[in-house]
């Protein structure tokens, strides 16, 4: 289903709010071109298209605008729909027979709560019984890959939003042996987290707000830039925010008391993400949680990738997976 086409590679991330791209030839992130499509209410709700015709209609658009038809894409599994599983498999079966083992023994002794999932398998240490599943329900990704297709783009990887974002901040020396990282991925109505360390992804949980927000809307332009303008009661937004933080607390002790017996916990907190209310969330942790923080902003980005700003981490990361770098 799937074809290559010669070192042209766009990858692409869809939000309720607007399409972000970035397109690159030979795998130079140097010669990077940006695009973002800002996406009128009601397409896309909660990360799943809802208007297919419309939806259509934009990607025909960009896809001429952006000069990137024939391109092969790289794009993510909607955030909500990833679920993390460790598994137990013969010492003997081979890293590369890994997925196969998976599919064999699915249903058997390997149970997901959906039927058809797409899957991908991680083993971090390379020689252990114990490995990884991230998989989601194929559906809402099928319908993405036909739309792509019917606009002459040729999807070839499809990743998981917080495997990309590990692959940036390694890309950038943010993490050390033996420390252990929460990362928080903080978009508009949600949160991602997950718990990274030496190698190993420990933990992944979505987190969507008890009371998705629908005031956030594209107007002004800041430095060349869209900005997000709130039409609501930003005092109530930033109590989702604080409720949020809470419930990062409370995965904090989950992942030391419950998890670790009391022996392993967080040593930093990571954030990163596009969000107008980012700040507000970095200082409201700094007072409820007590640990080193790392926000990646824009500052941070351009110090290694110094045409990009932060909103394009995830989208770096993602070009990284097939060997991307700066000036190769």
């Amino acid at each position: 289903m799937f074809r290559r086409k010669n070192n042209r590679v766009v990858t692409m991330e869809v939000n309720d709010y607007a399409i972000r791209a970035l397109s690159l030839a030979d795998d130079d992130l140097e010669t990077a071109v940006l695009g973002e499509y800002v996406l009128a209410p009601g397409i896309v709700v909660d990360d799943v298209v809802k208007d297919e015709l419309a939806f259509f209609d934009v990607l025909k658009e960009i896809t001429k605008a952006w000069n990137i038809t024939k391109y092969d894409l790289r794009f993510f599994v909607p955030d909500h729909a990833v679920m993390m599983r460790v598994f137990n498999h013969p010492k003997e079966t081979p890293l590369v027979g890994l997925k196969a083992y998976v599919e064999m023994e699915l249903g058997r002794t390997i149970h997901l709560p959906f039927e058809n999932p797409l899957i991908d398998v991680y083993n971090h240490k390379g020689n252990e019984e114990e490995s990884v599943i991230f998989a989601a329900p194929a559906e809402e990704s099928i319908k993405l890959i036909q739309l792509y297709e019917d606009v002459q783009l040729q999807p070839t990887v499809l990743d998981v939003r917080a495997l990309s974002n590990i692959r940036f901040l390694n890309s950038t020396s943010q993490f050390e042996p033996a420390r252990t990282y929460l990362i928080v991925d903080l978009s508009m109505n949600a949160v991602s987290i997950s718990i990274y360390t030496d190698g190993n992804v420990e933990f992944l949980r979505y987190q969507p707000s008890e009371h998705p927000n629908r005031n956030w809307r594209y107007g002004t332009i800041k430095n060349g830039e869209n900005v997000y303008t709130y039409n609501g009661d930003v005092e109530q937004y930033r109590i989702e925010i604080n409720a949020q933080i809470y419930e990062i607390e409370r995965i904090l002790n989950f992942y030391k008391f419950s998890l670790n017996k009391g022996e392993k916990s967080v040593d930093e907190i990571i954030i990163m993400g596009y969000n107008p209310e980012i700040r507000y969330f970095s200082e409201q942790i700094k007072i409820i949680i007590d640990l080193p923080l790392t926000v990646i902003d824009d500052a941070y980005v351009q110090k290694r990738y110094p045409q990009f700003n932060a909103k394009y981490v995830a989208l770096i990361g993602l070009a990284l997976k097939g060997g991307a770098s700066i000036g190769s």
